[in-house]
């Protein structure tokens, strides 16, 4: 009886396992938003060709950037912190927050003089509408099909 408990335990932990998985699924979206978020971009921003070859790889580093600072300090889970870590937390939260303002600061000294300055100061916005609309998307792929009769997209 044991051996079936433990059986069936371990079976549970490695479907479990599997489902949480990112797999190549979560490969290809993520590939997928890259091209959604290039052609987005390339619409609102009117990027030349030229234009093109000199935006990307800097903003591709600079996406990097931010990846490798938001991993390095993921927000931890505040309602199982000891008030000795919340305090650290708190000391520590608006050096975080300054470094993550000179990381996004430093993709438009590095596109200073190899963009237009209209479309370097469009690019919060470009950003923010771009993550609308993903999340848009998103919605209304997940909406079960009688909604979508009644909220046309």
């Amino acid at each position: 009886m044991k051996n079936l408990f433990a059986l069936i335990g371990t079976l549970l932990f490695i479907s479990t396992g599997s489902l949480l998985a990112q797999g190549p699924d979560f490969e290809n979206k993520r590939k997928e938003g890259k091209e959604l978020r290039k052609k987005h971009y390339e619409q609102s921003l009117q990027l030349t060709e030229a234009e093109s070859n000199v935006f990307w790889p800097i903003f591709e580093k600079h996406e990097e950037s931010l990846r490798t600072f938001k991993n390095k300090n993921k927000k931890p889970r505040l309602e199982l912190m000891s008030d000795a870590e919340a305090e650290s937390y708190i000391d520590n939260y608006f050096d975080h927050e300054l470094e993550l303002i000179k990381i996004k600061k430093q993709l438009f000294v590095d596109l200073k003089g190899k963009l237009p300055a209209r479309k370097i100061a469009m690019i919060p916005s470009v950003e923010k509408n771009f993550r609308r609309e993903l999340l848009n998307r998103y919605k209304r792929a997940n909406r079960p099909e009688g909604l979508m009769n009644r909220f046309p997209k």
